[in-house]
């Protein structure tokens, strides 16, 4: 789900980077000559990959697509948290594409014996013989600590480098190489890699590449270590999108240190033989879903054309808050493009009725509006009496901001017990029992009139007029802290109140309005309207 409203950073210093290496979408487009328009460049061009992303949100930092192959998003990733370091964006949308269009594309991979005629990613077992391609399309945001709304995990070190020349040709990767990247990734963070909890590995599955690798991680990652090292590789669940690759492993990772549980890899049963360490204890493949306390994770990505990455996260660490006791029940409201998408994310928020963190956060997603979405929901949640969540999404014509206004009723809007629920949210409580105390030297025992008195007692004006003002006043503050700020107010009778008016006038202030318009009923039935000038 969403942490922000883009409307948190348009004109921000966001940077974007998306790492991808072909747009098969353009070789579509001008497949035939006699249709080919200028507009497919503005679309589908590379360079538009992360240009449009940046014009559309109102992004003004860096804004650029990495290509090296099979470790560009990874390579991406590298590159954003470098000019966050150096101060040339405060925040980063990172990205990698890779969507299969064309048969055509596969043939070159197929003739350099990369694929797998199996159509699996056999990662780290005797069987493999290749990767199956696979598409993806994953974003994650980068901020500094400080900045973040939800910590998920915290980058402590990333870093690139090359192959460069090789005997056996730019295609084959170099274990040797990919070791000196981590090692001096970790000697720049400051870290050691036999610390490292979970390995998440390249691992496509191929003859030449998962030996290079693994027995490079063998090398520096086993050395004093005490405990088996955890290895796994996404491409055996999903196969390999190329170059989108390096940012599911890091999905998969974040997922885990949320979840608490790593993926089991799929497809692994007997050790590839050229790979000593997966059988002498050194490092053990997670081939089924498997309990993760946390910590250091590396994680590792390569090109091949010789283009390596590496990446060092850090789990968030701690234990989450216990489950929120609510004394009322929880409004959660959504927005979205479809109906699907704010019913998915009001089941969410069901599904975890006492999840504070998780109602937070779509709190603040939705604080405003967010352009497009004209699909708006909310959902009622009552973890307290343990009953069903009422829960609505409808689609709406959002064409301006709609106007609100206080309306305040007067003398016989009263009941017996008509702040007993209400007492339950804080905000309203708070309030009452400041204009209890302003009434207790008159022998007014408000609380107790609003909670406990009987129906009888409402016979007295006095009982119902203060009631009936108590409650708004309370009210009034409730919708504030809220953030609600009213356009105008309309009273009647008691709902005349000045100090309901005076608290209205005090929020137009608050939100910086030019005026605010108070209409009430005089004696004589007659309707006035005073526009009020802040100045």
């Amino acid at each position: 789900m969403p942490d922000l409203n883009p409307e948190e950073l348009r004109g921000s210093r966001t940077g974007v980077y998306v790492g991808t290496f072909n747009s098969e979408t353009v070789e579509i487009c001008n497949a035939n000559v006699d249709s080919i328009q200028g507009y497919v460049l503005t679309g589908c061009q590379r360079a538009m990959f992360a240009n449009r992303v940046s014009y559309t949100f109102d992004f003004k930092g860096p804004s650029y697509v990495v290509d090296t192959a099979c470790s560009s998003s990874t390579y991406a990733l590298v590159h954003a948290v470098a000019d966050i370091r150096a101060g040339k964006c405060d925040a980063a949308i990172v990205a990698g594409a890779c969507l299969d269009l064309l048969p055509a594309t596969s043939l070159p991979f197929h003739r350099l014996n990369m694929l797998s005629p199996e159509g699996r990613c056999a990662a780290f077992d005797a069987s493999g013989c290749g990767y199956v391609r696979s598409e993806a399309v994953v974003t994650v945001l980068l901020q500094r600590r400080r900045d973040c709304r939800r910590l998920y995990c915290t980058v402590r070190g990333a870093g690139t480098n090359s192959d460069g020349y090789k005997a056996q040709g730019i295609t084959y990767p170099t274990g040797a190489i990919q070791r000196q990247l981590a090692q001096e990734t970790f000697k720049e963070a400051h870290l050691r890699p036999q610390d490292v909890a979970y390995f998440e590995a390249h691992g496509t599955g191929t003859r030449a590449g998962d030996p290079e690798e693994v027995n490079a991680i063998a090398g520096l990652f086993c050395e004093g270590r005490t405990t088996p090292l955890l290895l796994g590789s996404v491409k055996s669940n999903m196969g390999h999108s190329e170059p989108a690759s390096g940012l599911c492993s890091i999905a998969k990772v974040v997922v885990a240190m949320e979840r608490g549980v790593i993926p089991g890899n799929l497809h692994y049963k007997t050790p590839a033989p050229e790979i000593p360490a997966l059988s002498d204890g050194r490092i053990k493949v997670v081939d089924r879903n498997t309990p993760w306390q946390g910590g250091l994770v590396a994680v590792n990505s390569f090109g091949f054309g010789g283009a390596n990455a590496h990446v060092i996260l850090e789990s968030q660490g701690g234990e989450r808050p216990p489950p929120a006791s609510y004394p009322a029940p929880r409004l959660v409201l959504a927005s979205g493009r479809t109906e699907a998408a704010v019913v998915r994310l009001l089941k969410l928020a069901a599904a975890h009725p006492r999840d504070a963190e998780l109602h937070a956060l779509l709190d603040a997603v939705h604080a405003r509006a967010i352009p497009r979405h004209t699909y708006r929901g909310y959902a009622v949640l009552n973890p307290k009496r343990n009953t069903p969540p009422v829960l609505e999404a409808t689609e709406m014509e959002v064409t301006e901001t709609r106007p609100v206004w206080f309306v305040f009723a007067g003398m016989g809007s009263q009941w017996s017990g008509m702040a007993r629920t209400l007492m339950q949210l804080p905000i309203f409580a708070a309030s009452i029992a400041r204009l209890a105390a302003a009434l207790r030297p008159l022998n007014f025992d408000l609380i107790y009139v609003l909670t406990e008195a009987p129906e009888v007692a409402f016979d007295n004006i006095l009982n119902s007029a203060v009631s009936i003002t108590a409650v708004q006043i309370a009210l009034v503050d409730v919708l504030r802290e809220a953030g609600v700020r009213p356009d105008g107010i309309l009273g009647h009778s008691v709902g005349e109140n000045a100090h309901l008016a005076t608290t209205a006038v005090h929020e137009s202030i608050a939100s910086q309005r030019d005026s605010v318009t108070v209409l009430t009923t005089g004696t004589e039935n007659r309707l006035y309207n005073f526009p009020i000038t802040l100045v």
